[in-house]
This record gives C-alpha cells, structure tokens and sequence, in this order.
C-alpha cells in the first residue's frame, strides 16, 4: 500500500517527496558550494556588486537596496549618520521622482526616524534642517517626471512640511549646573587634541564661538596645519602660498590657506561608518559592522576594502533610469 504524507503542498507519496527534498538540498548545497566570483545576484540578504569603480552594478533595485542594507535601522547608530544624511540628501533631492511606491514609502520612513532621532539625541539638528529644506524644494519642483499621482506626492509634501514644523519648533535642552565637569574644565592640551581629530573646520569655528577661553584655542596655527595636511596636498597648497604675504596679521598662514583651498578644490569627506565592498566576494556591507565572506578567495592577503561614497552610490542605483532617460532623448531627437 503507498504511503502517503501530507505536506504544504497537499498529500504526496512519501518516496516522491522524499526524492524532490534530496534533489531541492542538492542544488542549494551546489549553489553555495560553486558560487561564481561575478555572478550578479544577491545572496541571502547582501548585496552584489560587479564591475570595475564608474561601471559597476547591483543585483537588487533600489527598495531591496534600502531593505538588505538596514537603512532604517541605521538611522540611531551614531557612526552612520553622515553618510547617511548625505547619502539621504542625494536620494530626495534628485533621486525621489525616479524611485518606486515602494522605495518612497521606505525613505520616508527614514527620513521621519532620522528627525526623531535628530530630536531625541539633540545631534545634527541644523544638518536636519538643510535635508528638510533641499527635500521640500525638490518635491514642489515639478519640471522633472514623478512616479505616482498628485495626490501621493501632495501626502509627500504634508508629511515633509509637518517634519519641518517639528524641526522648527524644536528647542535645545540646556544645561544645569550639575556640578559635573564641562569641556572648558580640560586642560587646554587635551581640549586641542580634541580639536586636532575634527575634520570639518566649521566645528573648529563654532567651537571658537563658544567663549573667549576656546576661541584662543582654536587660533592656534597647528590645528589648522594638520587640517590643511590632511585635505589638501602640497600641489593644491602651492597655488596659494604666495597670497600669504598679503593676508591679514588677524589670520594666520594655515586659516586662509584652509580657506582659498577648500574654496577651490573642496573638502575630502569623511566617514566614521560607510558602505564598503569586499574584493573577494564582491558584496556590499558596513565597514564597522563586518561581514560574512562567502568567497572562495577570501583567504587571500590581497582581499581588501573599497569604500563607496554616497555619490557614487547613488549614481551606482540610478545609472539605470539615466540611460533610459539618453535613450529617450535620443529617440525624440
């Protein structure tokens, strides 16, 4: 007499069944035992990427990209923050009239944790402000194509415009005298070695508008000179050595070659946490939070990690709807 069982897919012959779960556990045992090193999917919940920098793809689109990379979870990791507020800045601002239902729905809900947590940790308040402000802007902006109708995109525009009443009304909490020691209780040898691990100057600047005692601080030329050192080379610093015969005896030499500099060339970025992706399995993580390597090669000294920046990122999920838009174009014409 057959024997039958009864499974999800209803009653089979147990002999059948059992015959398709040997031949199913065969061919995941031979998926992740023969992994090919550019195959262009993701696997579990990482994310591919294949190609060489400026022509390089992702095995997911962009709402499985926000889902597989914990974008939202992210939000409170305080290491994240800077990438994230950059790289959100990009997505709604020139990447939210290309993105999906679905993808909206997910920046948004990241957009509304990033201003909680704004407000909860009393960090990046102004950063906030300037996302909410560019956001706004881009979505009233109607000469650029939308996906979804006008209705949705009005809710979009509610949703934004009341984060930024809560932004706008927000105060910061001052402090008691608790009696407990405060920055300018340091000795001043430590309050610059503090100075000297900020990268951006304009907490330099802002720091110095604090009080007299950490103004005198911040003046101090070798703070400046590692700054300069760091974001700029000597190339880049020669263009403008000359001018510094010139300057104001107020500002030193470092101050206003920082200042011709950046105004020139820029700032170099810099991350505390960031998307990197593996040399040796090709897969896209957290540098701070690690990953499981499935690549055969990972065993290798050469196996290294290259950081991805938010703009590259972006153009990295978009570069799809960019050449379908020149492909568009190039039609009409």
């Amino acid at each position: 007499m057959a024997d039958w069982i009864k499974t999800a897919r209803g009653w089979v012959l147990r002999e059948l069944e059992n015959t398709e779960y040997r031949a199913t556990q065969e061919k995941i045992n031979a998926r992740s035992q023969a992994v090919s090193y550019d195959r262009e999917v993701s696997i579990g919940r990482n994310v591919k990427a294949t190609g060489t920098k400026g022509q390089r793809k992702l095995s997911v689109c962009v709402s499985e990209f926000i889902e597989y990379m914990a974008l939202l979870e992210n939000v409170t990791d305080i290491r994240t923050q800077a990438y994230l507020n950059d790289f959100m800045m990009l997505l709604m601002t020139k990447g939210i009239g290309k993105a999906s239902g679905c993808a909206h729905r997910q920046l948004f809900k990241i957009l509304e944790a990033m201003v909680i947590e704004a407000m909860n940790s009393e960090t990046n308040i102004i950063p906030m402000k300037n996302l909410l402000v560019c956001t706004m802007k881009s979505m009233v902006d109607e000469s650029t194509g939308r996906i979804g109708s006008k209705s949705l995109w009005n809710r979009h525009i509610q949703t934004v415009a009341n984060l930024s009443t809560k932004m706008e009304q927000f105060v910061l909490t001052e402090r008691v005298e608790d009696g407990l020691p405060t920055l300018t209780d340091l000795p001043k040898e430590c309050i610059r070695e503090i100075m000297l691990k900020l990268s951006d100057h304009r907490d330099i600047i802002n720091l110095g508008k604090t009080c007299s005692e950490l103004y005198y601080v911040t003046q101090d030329s070798s703070i400046w000179q590692k700054l300069v050192q760091y974001h700029f080379s000597e190339k880049q610093m020669s263009m403008f050595i000359e001018d510094t015969e010139y300057i104001d005896s107020t500002v030193s030499v470092w101050q206003h070659l920082h200042h011709k500099c950046s105004k020139k060339f820029g700032l170099k970025k810099t991350y505390t946490d960031q998307l990197v992706i593996c040399s040796a399995c090709k897969t896209l993580h957290w540098m701070m939070q690690g990953h499981t390597c499935w690549s055969a090669k990972k065993d290798e000294t050469s196996v290294y990690l290259e950081p991805v920046g938010p703009n590259e990122l972006f153009s990295i999920l978009f570069s799809s709807y960019e050449l379908i838009g020149k492909s568009s174009k190039t039609v009409h014409l």
